[in-house]
């Protein structure tokens, strides 16, 4: 090897074995778009863990009409549920049971991908919200045209700008 390919070869393996922080990316991560995924990956995991009871139609059911609106890692979800299960005319085993499978779904997803509750939510939501709310308030930010890096072209009287 020549003296610039190694150098190119040594430059290469230097940026791959730097982390995110030490190369100046933000660690930022974007889950919004994966939100439908895990919705619907939490759904057949629950789907799979309650296959084998009698009443595993109208568990999955009761269990997808409470997730549409709450979050598995909500403290009321599972009193929804069992109210949903109960209603439905689910048999209390049945109910613990299918409580203990949310448990377990929550056990097993809480790695560092589980991120449903933060899903969908912009980190600047709060500017987001007052300017949206408040936009009559606000009054507008006069800036300095970009110039491609120089200086801004003064006024000119003479040439009318």
């Amino acid at each position: 090897m020549t003296k610039i390919e190694t150098t190119l070869l040594e430059a290469v393996g230097n940026l791959f074995k730097n982390k995110e922080s030490n190369l100046g990316i933000v660690g930022h991560v974007e889950h919004s778009h994966m939100l439908q995924f895990q919705r619907e990956l939490i759904e057949d995991m629950f789907g799979l863990k309650t296959v084998d009871s009698p009443f595993h139609e109208e568990l999955c059911g009761a269990f997808r009409d409470i997730h549409s609106y709450k979050y598995l890692d909500d403290p009321t979800f599972a009193i929804a549920l069992d109210k949903r299960l109960s209603a439905r005319g689910i048999p209390m085993e049945e109910r613990k049971k299918a409580i203990e499978h949310v448990k377990s779904i929550m056990v097993e997803l809480k790695g560092a991908a589980y991120q449903e509750r933060e899903s969908g939510w912009h980190p600047d939501l709060k500017e987001i919200c007052d300017m949206t709310r408040n936009a009559v308030y606000h009054k507008p930010k006069h800036l300095r045209p970009f110039t491609g890096g120089g200086p801004a072209p003064e006024r000119n009287p003479k040439n009318g700008y």
